[in-house]
């Protein structure tokens, strides 16, 4: 497991993507989920870091939070955004060149409509 990197998934409406990812990604790198739908309070997952937000708070906060976290590396995901592994270590990879920079996966926003990865296009 890379110790010195987290992943940060920011959910809103989409905890069905979100089990999805970390069963992906669980045991291969820490990860902590930002809830951020005051709606929906997301259970505590074993070995997954979970935040519920009585709040939107959008994506600021988990930039405050990857600043704060005893990580060297903090590569920041949405929960409509499916990255394969492969995907996840090239991010690490430019980061560790350049470690002042933010380095992530951007969602896009004409798939607002939905509510699972079977609905996603690729970008």
């Amino acid at each position: 497991m890379l110790k010195d990197t987290i992943l940060i998934i920011l959910s809103y409406k989409r905890p069905a993507n979100i089990a999805k990812l970390i069963i992906k990604f669980k045991g291969k790198l820490p990860i902590l989920i930002i809830n951020n739908n005051p709606d929906v309070k997301l259970s505590p997952i074993p070995g997954v870091g979970v935040i519920n937000n009585s709040e939107n708070r959008w994506c600021i906060e988990r930039w405050r939070i990857a600043k704060e976290l005893p990580c060297r590396y903090a590569i920041l995901l949405d929960d409509d955004i499916d990255p394969s592994f492969h995907c996840i270590m090239r991010l690490r990879q430019e980061i560790e060149k350049t470690p002042d920079r933010l380095v992530s996966i951007y969602g896009r926003s004409e798939i607002s409509l939905a509510t699972n990865y079977e609905n996603l296009k690729s970008n």
